[in-house]
C-alpha cells in the first residue's frame, strides 16, 4: 500500500518514474517546481514532429511499462509529468544517433498520469498512463491480510454548483470487531466544466467528508482541481445500524464543476 502526503504529486510521480531503466544517456533529476513559462508551454503549445509513446496506456500496479521518445539524433529531451494539477520535471536524457530514447519501468503507484517531453524547441503530444489498483486474488484461507479490500467499494460522480451538499450512504457487509482493523482508501477528482473558470481568484474550496459509524473520520479541502487524489484513513468503524456517509460540498462560485469519488474499505491492520 502506498500513501501520499501533501506533496503527493512530486512523491507519486517520483515513485512512478524513479525505477526506470533508460538508455545510458538518460539521467534522472527531480524538481519540486518549474518556471511559469515552461508550465505555459506544456499547458498550451501544440505538439511538433517529436513524439513520445507508451507500449501500453493502461497497466496495473506492479506491471512493467515501456516507451520511446523520438526526435533528432543527440537531442536533449526533458520529461515532464502531471497528475492533473501542475507539471513536474521528472527526467532528462539525450537521444541516440537514431533519435530514440527508450525506457522501461515497474509502476507501483495507482493513478492517471500525463507526460509531455521537451526536445530542443519541440514539444511532444501528451501521452496518458492509467495505473489501476488491483484487488488481492483470493487464497484458500478464511483470513484477510493487510491491504486486502473488503467488498468492491462505493463511489459517485456528477455535475454540481455552488452550495450543493451531495450526501451518499455507504453500506458494508461488515461489522467492526475481531482481529481485523478496517481502513478506508478514498479517491477524489474534480475540475471546472468551463476551463475559463480556472483564472478566477481563489474561492471557497471543494469539501469532502467521510463519516464512519462513530462520526467524522476524514475531511479534505481542495482549492484547485485534483485528479484521482488518494488518501487513506485507519482505523474506521462500521456497524450495520449506522452506515457510513460521504458528503461532497461545493464551494466554487459562479462555475459549474464535475466531480467523482470512491471509498474502498480495506484491512489496514491485523491484530495479533
Amino acid at each position: 500500500m502506498v500513501k501520499k502526503n501533501n506533496n503527493g504529486l512530486y512523491i507519486g510521480i517520483a515513485i512512478v518514474i524513479a525505477a526506470v531503466i533508460i538508455a545510458p544517456n538518460l539521467n534522472f533529476e527531480f524538481f519540486s517546481t518549474i518556471n511559469e513559462n515552461t508550465q505555459n508551454i506544456l499547458d498550451t503549445q501544440e505538439s511538433g514532429s517529436c513524439y513520445a509513446q507508451l507500449d501500453k496506456s493502461v497497466v496495473n500496479v506492479g506491471d512493467e511499462v515501456g516507451g520511446t521518445i523520438h526526435d533528432g539524433a543527440n537531442t536533449l529531451c526533458e520529461v515532464y509529468a502531471t497528475d492533473g494539477t501542475i507539471w513536474t520535471k521528472v527526467a532528462e536524457g539525450t537521444t541516440n544517433i537514431n533519435g530514440d530514447l527508450r525506457f522501461i519501468d515497474t509502476i507501483m503507484v495507482p493513478g492517471i498520469y500525463s507526460f509531455r517531453v521537451l526536445c530542443g524547441e519541440c514539444v511532444t503530444e501528451a501521452v496518458t498512463l492509467q495505473v489501476n489498483s488491483i484487488a488481492p486474488e483470493p487464497d484458500d484461507s478464511d483470513g484477510y491480510e493487510v491491504g486486502d479490500n473488503v467488498g468492491s467499494g462505493s463511489g459517485g460522480a456528477g455535475d454540481a454548483n455552488f452550495g450543493d451538499d451531495l450526501v451518499s450512504t455507504i453500506e458494508l457487509d461488515w461489522t467492526t470487531g475481531g482481529p481485523y482493523v478496517l481502513g478506508a482508501r478514498i479517491t477524489r477528482s474534480w475540475n471546472y466544466k468551463d476551463p475559463q473558470c480556472a483564472i478566477l481568484p481563489e474561492q471557497y474550496p471543494m469539501e469532502w467528508t467521510l463519516y464512519d459509524s462513530n462520526g467524522m473520520a476524514w475531511q479534505k479541502y481542495d482549492y484547485v482541481p485534483v485528479l484521482n487524489k488518494v488518501d487513506t484513513v485507519c482505523p474506521v468503524t462500521y456497524h450495520e445500524d449506522s452506515p457510513w456517509k460521504f458528503v461532497v460540498s461545493v464551494g466554487i462560485q459562479n462555475c459549474e464543476v464535475e466531480y467523482s469519488w470512491k471509498v474502498q474499505p480495506y484491512i489496514c491492520e491485523v491484530l495479533e
